[in-house]
């Protein structure tokens, strides 16, 4: 297998598993990438470029690296970077900060 069609596989398997149709995918990136540019990356017909993995790759809740096959493992999780407490609570909304305290509160 190819790296454009390992790409590609890839690519599918993400936008299948995030229930991402091409036309929703095109849609979501507001156009920028067509459902037959899509399919044409998918297929390992045309090249994903590194702008593409860093737009799409987030819609599909994978990263970059992943989809371009420069990761260190199998696993799209453990590729990503380390996210703190911190940063997913300066991240989080009023609403959901409130549910995580009352969770926390009631298992004391």
């Amino acid at each position: 297998m190819t790296k454009k069609e390992e790409i590609g596989k890839r690519l599918k398997a993400h936008r299948e598993k995030s229930g991402h149709s091409l036309k929703s995918l095109e849609s979501a990136t507001d156009g920028i990438y067509s459902a037959s540019r899509i399919g044409n990356y998918e297929q390992g017909t045309r090249t994903m470029s590194v702008e593409a993995a860093i737009a799409i790759a987030p819609i599909l809740g994978t990263t970059a690296a992943y989809l371009l096959c420069v990761n260190l493992s199998d696993d799209p999780v453990k590729d990503q970077p380390e996210i703190t407490l911190e940063e997913l609570w300066e991240d989080s909304t009023m609403e959901e900060r409130a549910e995580f305290l009352s969770r926390l509160a009631s298992k004391r």
